[in-house]
C-alpha cells in the first residue's frame, strides 16, 4: 500500500472515532457538570450553584424543586409538578398551567416540542413581574420563565416551571434546563 493508501486509512479511522466515542449511550453524562433533579416521572438538570429544596420549602403540589438565592431573595427556581390536573392531553395541561401566568404576567410564545419519553408536550415562554413578597423577587422585577408542559403515555400530566430574574440566570441557562427534561419509562 502506498503513502496515499495509508493516509486514507488513517483518515477513515480518525473520522470513525467520534462516532463510537461520543453520544448518549449507557453511562453517558448528560449533565455537563450540572446537578440532577429527579422525580418518579421525569428528570432534568440544573446549575450546580443552585440548591435542591426540601419538601417543606417547595410549595404545595411541587414534587421537586431547586433554586438560587442572592441576598436573601429567590432569584431563580425550577419546580416540577406531576399530576397537577386529572388525566388529559397537553392542551388541557397547558391551559391549566398557563392560567396563573395570565393573571400576573404575559405569555410570549407557545409551541409544541419534543420531550424524550413524553406522549406530547408544549413549551410556554412568559414574563411576569415580581411582587416583592418576603424572600422572593423584588417588587417590579421582571421574571423570565419557561414552562415545559405535557403528558406521558398514560395521559399523566407534568409541568416543569423554570423562572429567573436577570440576576438569577441568563436565558441560555433557562433554555438548557428546559432542554434537559426527560420522562422516565413507566414513571
Amino acid at each position: 500500500m502506498g503513502r496515499r493508501g495509508y493516509l486514507s486509512v488513517a483518515v477513515l479511522l480518525l473520522a470513525s472515532l467520534p462516532l463510537t466515542a461520543c453520544g448518549e449511550g449507557a453511562g453517558a453524562d448528560r449533565s455537563g457538570g450540572w446537578k440532577a433533579l429527579e422525580t418518579a416521572q421525569l428528570s432534568l438538570f440544573y446549575p450546580a450553584s443552585w440548591k435542591a429544596l426540601p419538601k417543606r420549602e417547595r410549595g404545595d403540589g411541587v414534587n421537586a424543586a431547586a433554586s438560587l438565592t442572592k441576598d436573601g431573595r429567590e432569584v431563580a427556581k425550577v419546580g416540577v409538578q406531576l399530576r397537577f390536573i386529572s388525566r388529559g392531553d397537553a392542551e388541557l395541561a397547558v391551559g391549566a398551567a398557563s392560567a396563573a401566568i395570565e393573571f400576573h404576567g404575559r405569555i410570549e410564545g407557545r409551541w409544541r416540542i419534543d420531550v424524550p419519553g413524553a406522549e406530547e408536550a408544549q413549551r410556554v415562554d412568559y414574563v411576569r413581574i415580581g411582587d416583592g413578597a418576603p424572600g422572593k423577587a423584588p417588587d417590579g422585577a421582571a421574571i423570565n420563565g419557561i414552562d415545559v408542559v405535557g403528558v406521558d403515555a398514560e395521559a399523566q400530566p407534568f409541568l416543569v416551571r423554570i423562572n429567573a430574574t436577570s440576576e438569577g440566570a441568563d436565558r441560555s441557562e433557562l433554555e438548557r434546563i428546559a432542554g434537559s427534561v426527560e420522562l422516565k419509562a413507566g414513571g
